[in-house]
């Protein structure tokens, strides 16, 4: 199972993700729920970083795990480019949800950080 979280701040404003674990739909390298799950977060961190120029903090790991922070403060002009990039990653990651054959591979949540 993937599990995703959409990290927020005091103002509920998404500033980061931390996603870990496998779906388990195929065997590696032939998964394409998890193809599609990195595809989607690697589109999102690059977006965020060499289009919206921020500065961010990235933490891998083992089986799967990527924790991504916004470590500058955003204008508003930025901070709605940030949500709406947000929103089409978790947009994204609904379809897969309801796409795949076991719809329990993936589950999202939002927290406050």
């Amino acid at each position: 199972m993937i599990e995703f979280s959409f990290l927020c701040d005091n103002e509920k404003n998404v500033i980061g993700f931390e996603v870990s674990g496998h779906s388990g739909s195929a065997q590696k390298g032939y998964d394409l729920v998890c193809a599609s799950v990195t595809t989607l977060v690697q589109t999102t961190v690059s977006a965020l970083k060499d289009e919206l120029g921020l500065v961010l903090q990235i933490k891998k790991g083992e089986s799967g795990y990527l924790k991504c922070i916004i470590e500058d403060s955003c204008t508003v002009e930025i901070r709605d480019k940030v949500n709406f990039l947000f929103k089409t990653l978790e947009i994204g990651l609904g379809y897969l949800t309801k796409a795949g054959k076991d719809q329990s591979a993936i589950i999202y949540d939002f927290k406050k950080i």
